[in-house]
């Protein structure tokens, strides 16, 4: 069975490059931009260096330098939200105003406790946690860095309220508050990831080692996000791209290696990032393999895995707007416990059960572009999501397959691979919100999906 809900592959690839256009031809002079200076101290009035310090609505970050100072050096004037973030600090959060905002002095307080101090999934502007109106929780870029695995709902199961619905150790999907599958949205940068969320077999197709945090929401969202959100929501945030905020151009390059003894999971990421006057742009690939896992009683035979996941993305920054185009591929083969073991005459040691082959490939096209008290946010996407499901003993379950047919009548009787289904869902969407303030206590969001 294939479902094409959306077919304009050549619309999307033609609005990304108006968009990329757009960010370059957009006049500089239409407001004063100026330098945003500041300083990062502990309570004692040490200076704090290596601190991230971040413009939310500019999706721009820096660090401090030995002395804690940090710079923006073209900041257009509007409100802005400031994050700073320090490994062993409570993480600080400020609203300025430019031009008013003058020399910064943001003071961090030690703590063993780090708390993600900004929410963009319970509002469509970013906010405090303690201002959210609905009750949120966040996993860090660190938190998901020191726990390797290939299920989301696995690492998310640390949070309060959020349990994970497995099947082995490669599948889980979230639950929040005892609802899960398709009442759980799950988003990627804010854009809804389409599945066959109502198998208890397929899980949310994104790895959140390539996120730089992930925020959920515990309880309904219907009003923000539609019916899908009747028991929260689950929005893994990627990294920003780089920028050389008014420095020389820089390429990073990183790698990483994990293993794992129970079920011989080994697995690597490796991401390569620069930036070039206005361009910046991100590799990042994460590969894992694991065999069958043991218990006290044995292998549990049929539970490995192969996965290959990745991005890759390239943004422009114009002087008041900016503009990313990414690419995300999640897919691999995952092998599924079967509750009541093997098949008959299954042969020993060989693979005893079914087997899912994913692949779903996403293409997001996120667009910033700031006014006058006003910040018009675009976001597109294109999503391919195919799932199939082989398995040896397919013919036993469905024997009026036509491979199945064919053996029954040459009165073949070794066992072959056979697809049991074989689903593609293609879906498009598309996001217009207008951020506004008006005077100093009115803000809020209006827009269309």
């Amino acid at each position: 069975m294939k479902s094409d809900t959306f077919r304009s592959r050549a619309l999307l690839i033609g609005f990304a490059a108006a968009a990329l256009l757009a960010s370059c031809v957009i006049p500089t002079g239409l407001a004063a931009q100026q330098t945003l200076n500041g300083r990062v101290v502990d309570s004692a009035g040490a200076a704090i260096p290596n601190a991230v310090v971040s413009l939310v609505e500019l999706r721009l970050a820096t660090t401090t330098s030995g002395d804690g100072s940090f710079a923006f050096p073209a900041v257009p004037s509007s409100k802005f939200t400031l994050v700073v973030r320090r490994v062993g600090f409570a993480s600080a959060v400020r609203e300025i105003v430019v031009p008013n905002a003058g020399d910064l002095v943001v003071q961090l307080s030690a703590t063993p406790f780090e708390v993600e101090p900004v929410t963009i999934t319970a509002t469509r502007l970013p906010t405090t946690s303690l201002r959210s109106p609905l009750p949120t929780s966040a996993l860090s870029e660190d938190q998901l860095r020191r726990d390797q695995s290939i299920s989301v709902a696995k690492s998310l199961s640390k949070l309060p309220g959020v349990r994970s619905v497995s099947t082995g150790e490669q599948i889980g999907k979230p639950m929040i508050r005892g609802l899960f599958g398709s009442r759980v949205l799950v988003l990627e940068n804010g854009s809804r990831l389409e599945d066959y969320s109502w198998s208890d077999e397929d899980a949310p197709s994104v790895d959140a080692r390539l996120a730089q945090r992930v925020e959920v929401i515990r309880g309904p969202a219907s009003v923000l996000y539609g019916s899908d959100a009747v028991g929260g929501v689950v929005n893994v945030v990627p990294e920003d791209l780089p920028s050389t905020n008014g420095g020389r151009a820089f390429r990073q390059i990183g790698v990483e290696a994990y293993g794992a003894t129970n079920n011989k999971e080994l697995g690597s990421a490796i991401k390569i990032a620069g930036a070039n006057g206005r361009v910046g742009w991100r590799l990042f690939g994460v590969g894992r393999f694991a065999q069958s896992y043991s218990t006290p009683d044995g292998e549990v035979n049929n539970t490995g895995f192969l996965s290959a996941n990745g991005e890759v993305a390239a943004g422009i920054r114009g002087t008041r707007s900016n503009t990313s185009l990414r690419f995300s591929h999640y897919g691999g083969e995952f092998k599924l416990l079967e509750a009541g073991g093997p098949p008959p005459g299954a042969v020993e040691g060989a693979d005893q059960g079914p087997e899912r082959k994913l692949s779903d490939d996403r293409v997001q096209l996120v667009s910033d572009y700031l006014f006058s008290g006003f910040r018009l946010e675009t976001k597109a996407q294109w999503q391919r999501h195919s799932l199939q499901e082989v398995s040896d003993d397919a013919c036993r379950l469905f024997p009026t397959l036509p491979d199945c047919v064919v053996r029954v009548v040459s009165s073949s009787a070794a066992p072959t691979e056979q697809p049991a289904f074989d689903l593609l869902l293609n879906t498009g969407t598309v996001d217009v919100l207008g951020h506004h303030t008006i005077g100093e206590l009115v803000r809020g969001t209006i827009g269309l999906s």
